[in-house]
This record gives C-alpha cells, sequence and structure tokens, in this order.
C-alpha cells in the first residue's frame, strides 16, 4: 500500500509512523526549500519520541521513506491513500484538487479542526474524502528547558481513553481505520452526528482558549485569575451555538457545564498532573507557530455567526486582540 503524507512536521511524521508500523510504504511531499534536511534524514531517519511508553523514552528512527518535492512527480506512482498534515488554513480547495487529480483514486483525508467547512473541492474527488482531527499532542523536542534522551525531533503523546476520530466513505474508512490500528495508533470511526461533529465541537472551546491564553501572557495563572477566563468560557458557548447542531436547552447546559469560568480554571490546573510533559511550554509554542491557523478558524466562526443571528461580543473580542 503507498501512502503520501503531505507535510513532513510533528503531525505528518507521526501519522506515517504508524501507517508504516501498519504495513504502508511511506512518502512525504515536502517543498524544494527542505530538500538539504530530508536528503540527510533519508540515510539516518527522523527521531520520534513516543511519551506514553514513559516520561524519557529512548528516540524511535523513523526511516524507510521517500521524499518527493513537486506535485508533478506524484503521478509516476499509484497511491492508495494521501494524508493531508499541513495547517488548515494552507487546504485550498484548488491545492486539493491538484493533488487529487495525480493521485488517481486514492483515499484523500484532510485533518481539518473545522471538519470539512469551507472546503469546496471540486465534486468529482468528494467521494474520496474523508475527514479527520488531531487528538494526540505533538511538538518538536525539546522544548524550553525539555530533556530529552537523543538528539533533536518530535515528541508526542496520545492522551488517555482519546482516540483520532475519521469519517467518510465506509469501503474507504474501513481501510484506513485498519491498518493505523495495526500501527497501533487510537482511531475510531466517527459518525459526525452529535452536535456538529468532534473537530466543530472540540475547536469551539479550543480556539477561544488559546486565544485567551495568549492574552494573559500563557499563563496559566494569570488566565485563571484575570478577566480572560470568564470572556473565553462566554466565546466558547458562543462558539458551540455557531458550529452545533444540536442546539436544545439541554446540550446547552451541558456545554456550559463543562467550559464555564471555574470549570475552565479547574482544568488548567489539573491538566498539567496528568501529562508527562511541560503542557504550560508546549501551548505557547505549538499555537504561536500556527497562529494562523487559528486566525483563521476564528474568522470562520464569526462568518457563520451572522446568517445565524448570533451575537458573538466575546469572540468579537478574542479576535479583534488576535489581531
Amino acid at each position: 500500500m503507498n501512502v503520501l503524507v503531505i507535510g513532513a512536521g510533528a503531525t505528518g511524521q507521526i501519522f506515517a509512523r504508524h501507517l508504516q508500523d501498519g504495513g504502508a510504504q511511506i512518502s512525504f511531499l515536502v517543498r524544494e526549500r527542505h530538500r538539504d534536511f530530508f536528503t540527510e534524514a533519508v540515510e539516518n531517519g527522523l527521531p520520534l519520541y513516543h511519551l506514553n511508553k514513559g516520561p524519557h523514552p529512548a528516540p524511535y528512527f523513523l526511516k524507510n521513506f521517500s521524499v518527493h518535492y513537486s506535485t508533478e512527480s506524484l503521478a509516476n506512482t499509484e497511491w492508495d491513500q494521501v494524508w493531508f498534515c499541513v495547517p488548515s488554513n494552507a487546504l485550498v480547495p484548488q491545492w486539493i484538487s491538484d493533488i487529487a487529480a495525480v493521485t488517481g483514486h486514492a483515499s484523500l483525508i484532510l485533518l481539518s479542526p473545522e471538519g470539512k467547512r469551507r472546503l469546496e473541492i471540486e465534486d468529482q474527488y468528494q467521494d474520496r474524502v474523508l475527514n479527520g482531527y488531531i487528538t494526540f499532542i505533538a511538538w518538536q523536542a525539546p522544548l524550553e528547558g525539555e530533556v530529552i534522551d537523543g538528539p533533536q525531533g518530535v515528541a508526542y503523546w496520545f492522551p488517555y481513553i482519546t482516540k483520532v476520530p475519521l469519517r467518510g466513505p465506509k469501503k474507504r474508512l474501513k481501510a484506513i481505520v485498519q491498518i493505523l490500528r495495526k500501527g497501533k495508533m487510537p482511531v475510531t470511526k466517527d459518525s459526525g452526528k452529535s452536535n456538529g461533529g468532534t473537530p466543530q465541537l472540540i475547536s469551539s472551546i479550543l480556539m477561544p482558549l488559546v486565544v485567551g491564553l495568549e492574552c494573559a501572557d500563557w499563563s496559566f495563572q494569570q488566565f485563571s485569575r484575570g478577566k480572560w477566563v470568564k470572556i473565553v468560557s462566554e466565546a466558547a458557548f458562543e462558539a458551540f451555538q455557531v458550529t452545533s447542531k444540536k442546539r436544545e436547552p439541554f446540550f446547552k447546559f451541558l456545554f456550559w457545564m463543562a467550559i464555564n469560568p471555574f470549570t475552565l480554571s479547574l482544568g488548567l490546573r489539573l491538566s498539567p498532573m496528568l501529562m508527562p510533559f511541560h503542557f504550560e511550554k508546549y501551548m505557547k509554542f505549538h499555537f504561536m507557530k500556527i497562529r494562523k491557523q487559528t486566525k483563521w478558524i476564528l474568522k470562520g466562526m464569526l462568518e457563520d455567526a451572522g446568517p445565524k443571528g448570533i451575537d458573538t461580543p466575546n469572540l468579537q473580542t478574542l479576535n479583534e486582540r488576535l489581531t
């Protein structure tokens, strides 16, 4: 099975590792400017640190992969799967269609925090598309002050009891879930029927939280004790109403119980105790790196709120601070 992974950052490397462990032949598509790095990486491997195996695991070296530097070169191979492991603001419909055109009948897996919203791919490729959401945590290690047992690489951790949700055409979905489970990645089939789908539900909490933490200088303590925790909890509720398909009072109540200021503060205080890495430093490092994606998603939420007649004063406040 030939699998193309577009983007070889932390997310791309992790999916590549578990797909390869499941039996796939892996190729990356990266920008030409990274050629020197990957020429060396093909020979020496890409170091990965799987923190579910312990707080200081030895590196696993991802090897036996090939690298492409142009879309045109993809036409010479028969592909089975194409994984788009890039920020969602980079998922331009025309670019996806260009990739689809040169990869035959391969399944196209899009990992966008917003699911399939605003990804208006050409009709002839729609039956090839599957959507997923990244539930693991990954970063370029070491973070500031972090100690790793080996060279610089990608560290990652699958939170307890969480699984990567995927949904799409049944036959294609079955093949993808099968190979990932064989490669020991926690994955599940997501119907996308509840509350607008897993990606939208998580994004409605995560995106306001990320902006609020940036406003609080990435300090969990400063965030919880200042004004931003209240603004973020109300902004998350606004985002939930924009993205959710179910707006009955019961579901609104459950969501508010999960993101009210007290619960949000308590969750941030407890979360570092449950994670085998410095969560506060990770949040700053990761979300400053993909800040454009956060801005793109917030903008989309505000655009969707207008036609639905939903007031979003707190989302507007966060959006203005982000820009």
